[in-house]
């Protein structure tokens, strides 16, 4: 995997998913916060996000596609 972008939330790798090119977001741990607290955070904003994108997609507007989604 190939970093191409690195934010405040999370870290985005350009990558091949079941022989496609497609990207891989990470969200990165925040250190300052309870690993429990952070851990339920991170999974409610990705799953979060994918639901959006599916929903958005599902109105016609032009998205990304969740081919995954691994909240470990």
């Amino acid at each position: 995997m190939k970093l191409i972008r690195q934010g405040a939330e999370a870290k985005l790798f350009e990558t091949v998913f079941d022989g496609k090119n497609a990207l891989s977001k990470q969200r990165t741990r925040k250190e300052y916060r309870c690993e429990q607290l952070d851990s339920s955070i991170r999974g409610k904003r990705t799953t979060r996000e994918a639901k959006m994108l599916s929903k958005a997609r599902a109105l016609g507007i032009k998205t990304p596609i969740v081919f995954d989604i691994d909240n470990e």
